[in-house]
């Protein structure tokens, strides 16, 4: 089983030369305490009206879940790696949130934020070959404005175990899976590249790439 990221090794054994996509954005998360900005069941989003992104979600045991989003174009030398070379949150961009949703993030220790460029792949035409079988990133990557990707992959493991325990065999189990899962995952994936974005980097603005999607 390939549960191992967007940049899957296991992959390759389902289909070669996946290509990553960016989408125009470096993206922080992170996870602080939090007992009063954003209560439990609540979802809030700053939209790009400013040049920025930005969402929160309560996840419970008193913790709230953040990511916060600029448009940046790479350097040469950035092209291909996950990490930009300055993960610092740039204050002047982080000063276009409201101050309660600011201060959370500043409050959040530096151990638990995690800077990356925003990817997503292609929606792939199949997610296993023989035995071998892609759940999360490794299977549909998306864009993480939807803080969708990892609960994606929960929903990946728990249909396949229910496919699993409710089949004949295990390719009876692996074919069931993907007809059920894959175009539930198309739906993320394109609608995550649809996003809009100012700067014109983003997937949302590459009209070609989202009717080849569907």
């Amino acid at each position: 089983m390939g549960a191992d990221g967007i940049l899957s090794k296991v992959r390759q054994f389902i289909l070669s030369n996946v290509e990553l996509f960016y989408l125009g954005d470096v993206v922080w998360r992170g996870i602080v305490e939090d007992n009063s900005f954003c209560p439990e069941g609540n979802f809030f989003v700053y939209v790009r009206s400013r040049g920025i992104y930005s969402n929160f979600f309560h996840i419970g045991g008193g913790r709230t879940h953040w990511g916060f989003f600029i448009e940046k174009e790479r350097t040469e030398s950035e092209i291909g790696k996950l990490q930009p070379t300055n993960i610092t949150i740039p204050p002047e961009e982080l000063a276009k949130l409201p101050e309660d949703a600011r201060k959370l993030i500043e409050s959040t220790p530096l151990e638990n934020i995690v800077c990356r460029f925003s990817y997503d792949i292609d929606p792939l035409p199949k997610i296993y070959n023989g035995r071998v079988i892609l759940i999360g990133d490794a299977a549909h990557a998306k864009s993480s404005t939807r803080a969708r990707g990892m609960t994606s992959g929960w929903e990946d493991g728990l249909y396949l175990a229910k496919h699993l325990a409710n089949s004949a065999n295990i390719p009876e189990a692996l074919e069931n899976f993907q007809t059920k899962r894959l175009p539930i995952v198309l739906v993320g994936v394109v609608d995550g590249a649809c996003l809009p974005s100012l700067s014109g980097n983003h997937g949302g603005f590459a009209p070609t790439r989202i009717m080849q999607m569907i």
